[in-house]
C-alpha cells in the first residue's frame, strides 16, 4: 500500500472532516538511541479492555488489525448519505454549503437505497451492538522497536474511523425508511441516533485527527438528523423528556480538542525521528532517501518548499519547537471558542512551520489544520449542547402545554452543563416568534447576528438550531410524498365536485409552455397525464419566483401538487397558488 506523506495526510484528514484524561506529552527524542514511540503510544491511549470495542469492529470490518473480513465482502452503502451523486446533487442545489436534507423515504420509490438497506443489515446489527462499549482504540499494529519506514506512528492502522462513520451514516438513512404502515418507525430513529452518537462518543479516545474528526461528523450528523426528524413529526415532543434523559447517559462527555495533540506531537517526532537516524557510528545525520519517504520530496534541486540544496541538520533544536509549539497550542485549545484562540493556533502552527528549513518540509501546510480543528470541535460540542437544550425545550411543552418563555424556565440540574453557547461562554439565544421557539449559536464571531444562519460559520452569521434553516420547502415537499395513494385525487375524477376545492395529486409532465400576462407577468402552464387523462396545471410568476431548484420542472418527470379546482374556456384546471405547494415525487 502507497505511503502518504504525514503533512498531506493531515490537509486531507482537516479539509475532509479524546483521548483519555490526564494524558500527557511524548517524550523528545535524542536521537541517540531510537524512542519507541508505539510504546508511548499503546500505554497513552490505553483503555479497559473489556470496554475496547476495536475486537468487536475487527470481526466484521476490513481492514482493521486481526481482521480476516475481505473488502469484497463488505456491503456498498449507497443511500441518502453514502451516495456520492445525492450528496453532490444536494450540495450543487445549495450553493455547496449543506449536505442532503433528510427526509422520509419510500422503499418501493427509492429502489437503491432499498438495496442498499437491504445489504447492509447485518453489518449494522453488529456496528449497534460494538457501539455499546465505551471506547474504540486501535492496538499499535506497529512494533516501534525498528526505525524502518513501516513502523513509524504515522502508519498505525486507523481504518476503523472511516468504517464506523459509514455505518454511522448507513444507521441513519435506514432509519429514515418508511414501514408498511406509511410511517417512519420512532423507536427504530430513536435506537439509531442513540447508536451513531455512541459510535461517535466512542471515539473521543483516539489519539488522532482521523479518529476524532471522524467522531465529530458521526455526533453532529446524528444531532442533525435528531432536529430534522421533529421537523419532519417523526418524532414529537411526547418524545422529547425520554431522548433528552438518554442522551444526558450517553453523550455526556464534552469534546474537548486538546486532546488529540499529544498524539499528533508523537506522529510529528517519530517522523524526525526516523529521518535522523539514530544511524550509529558517525553521530545523527539527515538521511535524505526517509526525509523524502517522509515529505514526499527531494532535498536537493530546489523543491515546492523552496528549499534550494540543503536541510538545516538541528534534530535536537527542531524536537524542541515541535513539544514547545504543541504544548502552546495546548494551552489555547481547552474548553470554549474564541477568535484570538483561534488566531493564536494558526500563528503558532505557523511560526513551527517557519522554524527552518527542516520544520518548512516536513510541515507543509499544517499552518492552518489545527485551528480548523479547534473550530470543528467547537461546532460538534455546540451542536451537542444545543440538541440537548432543545429537547428539554420540547420536553417542556410537552408537560406545561406551552413554550418556555426563556432558557431560564428549564430545569436547571438537567440542562445546567449544556446552556452555555462554546462560541461565547454565555447562554444560547433563545425566543419565542410566532409562537414557536428559536435556538440559535452565535458561531464562531462571537456577535449576535439575529438569527441568521451560514452553515460554515462565516462572519457575521450565526449557527441556527431550530428553526432548521431553509427546511421549510423539504418539509412541505416530504409530506406530500406522504400523502397515501388513497387520498390523493385521480385526474380521471376531477369534476364539479371538487370546483374551488383544493385536491392533491400525483401526475406526469409531459409539457411546459409559458406566456405574457398583462396583470401577472407571465403565466406558465404545465400539461400533466395520468393514465389516459390529461389536466392543465398553472401558476403566475409570483410563484415560478419562490420556486427553488429542486423543484425545476422536466418533461418526464412525476410531480406531487396541492392546487385548487377552477374551470376555464369550459375545461377543467388546477392552480398552484402556492410554490411550496409542489414537490418531484420521490
Amino acid at each position: 500500500m502507497k505511503k502518504t506523506p504525514f503533512a498531506i495526510a493531515i490537509l486531507l484528514l482537516i479539509s475532509a472532516a479524546p483521548m483519555l484524561a490526564g494524558v500527557t506529552f511524548p517524550p523528545l527524542p535524542d536521537f541517540t538511541k531510537h524512542e519507541n514511540f508505539a510504546d508511548w503510544y499503546e500505554k497513552a491511549a490505553g483503555v479497559p479492555e473489556k470496554e475496547n470495542a476495536y475486537e468487536l469492529y475487527a470481526k466484521f470490518m476490513p481492514g482493521l488489525v486481526g481482521s480476516d473480513v475481505s473488502e469484497k465482502d463488505w456491503p456498498e452503502f449507497a443511500g441518502m448519505l453514502t451516495d456520492p451523486a445525492q450528496q453532490q446533487a444536494a450540495m450543487a442545489e445549495d450553493g455547496g454549503q449543506s449536505p442532503m436534507s433528510p427526509s422520509p423515504w419510500f422503499p418501493d420509490r427509492r429502489g437503491s437505497w432499498e438495496a442498499s438497506h437491504k445489504k447492509t443489515q447485518s453489518v449494522l446489527k453488529k456496528f449497534s451492538s460494538a457501539a455499546k462499549r465505551k471506547y474504540v482504540v486501535a492496538p499499535p499494529s506497529i512494533d516501534g522497536g525498528r526505525d524502518d519506514n513501516a513502523n513509524r506512528l504515522a502508519f498505525i492502522l486507523l481504518t476503523h474511523a472511516p468504517k464506523m462513520n459509514e455505518c454511522a451514516k448507513g444507521n441513519l438513512e435506514s432509519a429514515w425508511r418508511i414501514g408498511k404502515d406509511g410511517n417512519v418507525d420512532p423507536e427504530n430513529f430513536i435506537a439509531a441516533i442513540e447508536t451513531s452518537i455512541r459510535a461517535g462518543g466512542q471515539l473521543q479516545n483516539g489519539m488522532f485527527a482521523a479518529e476524532q474528526l471522524a467522531g465529530y461528523a458521526m455526533r453532529r450528523n446524528a444531532c442533525r438528523h435528531l432536529r430534522w426528524a421533529f421537523a419532519h413529526g417523526v418524532l414529537s415532543e411526547k418524545h422529547a423528556a425520554r431522548i433528552a434523559k438518554n442522551l444526558r447517559k450517553f453523550d455526556g462527555r464534552p469534546v474537548d480538542a486538546s486532546r488529540v495533540l499529544a498524539g499528533e506531537c508523537a506522529m510529528i517526532l517519530d517522523n524526525l525521528q526516523y529521518v535522523f537516524g539514530p544511524l550509529g557510528g558517525g553521530g545523527v545525520k539527515l538521511n535524505g532517501n526517509r526525509y523524502r519517504e517522509v515529505t514526499g520530496s527531494a532535498i536537493t534541486g530546489g523543491n515546492r518548499f523552496g528549499l534550494g540544496a540543503r536541510v538545516d541538520a538541528d534534530p535536537t533544536g527542531t524536537a524542541d519547537a515541535v513539544l514547545a509549539a504543541f504544548k502552546a497550542m495546548d494551552q489555547q485549545m481547552g474548553p470554549g471558542y474564541s477568535g484570538e484562540k483561534n488566531g493564536e493556533i494558526t500563528r503558532i502552527a505557523g511560526d513551527l512551520v517557519r522554524k527552518n528549513n527542516l520544520t518548512k518540509g516536513m510541515l507543509y501546510g499544517i499552518e492552518g489544520s489545527y485551528s480548523r480543528y479547534y473550530f470543528l470541535a467547537a461546532h460538534c460540542e455546540a451542536e451537542r449542547r444545543a440538541t440537548q437544550v432543545l429537547m428539554e425545550v420540547f420536553a417542556y411543552k410537552a408537560k406545561n402545554k406551552k413554550w418556555p418563555k426563556t432558557l431560564g424556565a428549564l430545569n436547571k440540574k438537567r440542562v445546567g452543563k449544556v446552556l452555555k453557547d462554546p462560541f461565547s461562554s454565555k447562554p444560547f439565544k433563545y425566543l419565542i416568534n410566532n409562537d414557536a421557539p428559536v435556538l440559535y449559536s452565535v458561531g464562531p464571531d462571537g456577535e449576535d447576528d439575529g438569527g441568521s444562519h451560514d452553515e460554515m460559520g462565516n462572519t457575521g452569521s450565526d449557527f441556527v438550531f431550530w428553526p432548521i434553516a431553509n427546511s421549510e420547502e423539504v418539509i412541505i415537499a416530504s409530506r406530500l410524498n406522504r400523502v397515501r395513494d388513497k387520498d390523493l385525487t385521480p385526474l380521471a375524477e376531477i369534476g364539479e365536485k371538487q370546483k374551488g376545492k383544493r385536491i392533491t395529486v400525483a401526475a406526469e409532465v409531459i409539457s411546459i409552455s409559458s406566456r405574457p400576462s398583462k396583470k401577472h407577468g407571465q403565466r406558465h402552464s404545465i400539461m400533466l397525464k395520468q393514465d389516459e387523462t390529461e389536466v392543465k396545471l398553472y401558476y403566475y410568476e409570483s410563484v415560478a419566483q419562490e420556486m427553488m431548484p429542486r423543484q425545476k420542472l422536466v418533461k418526464g418527470r412525476r410531480i406531487r401538487v396541492i392546487g385548487k379546482v377552477v374551470k376555464e374556456d369550459e375545461k377543467w384546471r388546477i392552480e398552484l397558488n402556492d410554490a411550496r405547494d409542489l414537490a418531484l415525487e420521490e
